[in-house]
């Protein structure tokens, strides 16, 4: 039951972190190189890892497993940027909708990569779960105005990340579970780390983005975006403790549905609180629509119970 009690946790700070994300890209960078949130990631990581190595100490990891780590977090730096990108048109439940894609992933990675098989149970509960964002979009695109490019561009943006953090998951999911889980993170901190700064120093206008944002927002800036990369990276450890003592696939479904449920009843209590936050549309049709597709996630969760 550990995996269970730290998936609902993990689903609480993923969902406050999808809401800061998206404040921190509307408000602050009004939609524009929103990527320039990268640009701390990489120094964050290494000395996380730095401070894991000083008060923990690193044990013995074998070869495999170590690359096994590091390709894992360079694939979540990599997916950070369409990530980023995909909150230009998004709204953070409809992200949220969008990563129940994931297990779908890990379903097939799993089957066609590591000879897994797929249930009967397991392709309902999936096919259930996969039913909710389409629930979403079919009573948006009825209810709301036809669908911008903008918004096209940032589903594409939001899948592209979906599948790339799927593969990341993954990855760690088969670190051997039986090494030290502090020595196995320490390592993909080195990789998502080494792999944030190499990205961003490439990028020159995305430090100019930072600084101008953060020259123009005062205090309230570094409070929002530090208080964000500390949840992340707790989220992070949490959630990749969770895929080494269970499957992977199972924990990516239950932390997503979870996640899909506090998104839609946070979003609906910080829009109503604090509309800047929250920044949600309450139509009552979008507002029933996301309430069948929790529904379903959830029904889905049972299942797999």
């Amino acid at each position: 039951m550990l995996w269970l009690i730290i998936c609902i946790v993990t689903a609480f700070l993923y969902a406050l972190s999808t809401f800061l994300d998206n404040y921190l890209v509307d408000e602050f960078f009004k939609g524009r190189t929103p990527q320039a949130l990268k640009i701390i990631d990489g120094p964050f990581c290494l000395i996380v890892a730095i401070c894991l190595v000083t008060y923990h100490g690193i044990y013995d990891v074998s070869p495999v497993a170590i690359l096994l780590m590091i390709s894992s977090g360079v694939l979540l730096a990599l997916a950070d940027v369409p990530y980023y990108l995909g909150f230009r048109g998004e709204e953070s439940t409809d992200t949220t909708i969008l990563f129940q894609l994931s297990p779908v992933f890990y379903l097939i990675a799993d089957f066609l990569i590591f000879g897994e098989t797929i249930t009967p149970e397991q392709i309902i509960a999936f096919g259930l779960i996969l039913a909710a964002p389409f629930v979403i979009f079919l009573t948006e695109r009825k209810y709301k105005k036809r669908t911008s490019k903008l918004k096209f561009i940032s589903v594409v943006c939001i899948i592209i990340s979906v599948i790339i953090y799927a593969f990341s998951d993954l990855l760690f999911a088969h670190g051997e579970s039986n090494f030290d889980f502090i020595s196995l993170f320490f390592y993909f901190l080195i990789g998502q780390g080494v792999a944030s700064a190499l990205l961003s120093l490439t990028q020159r206008k995305w430090h100019i983005r930072f600084a101008n944002v953060a020259k123009r927002n005062g205090y309230k800036f570094p409070i929002v975006f530090c208080l964000n990369l500390l949840i992340c990276t707790l989220t992070d450890f949490l959630y990749r403790y969770a895929l080494i003592i269970s499957t992977a696939a199972i924990v990516s479904v239950t932390t997503n549905s979870a996640q899909l449920i506090l998104t839609f009843v946070l979003g609906i209590l910080l829009t109503k609180l604090w509309p800047k936050f929250g920044r949600e549309k309450l139509n009552k049709h979008i507002v029933r629509a996301h309430l069948v597709a929790t529904i379903l996630a959830t029904i889905g969760i049972i299942i797999l119970q």
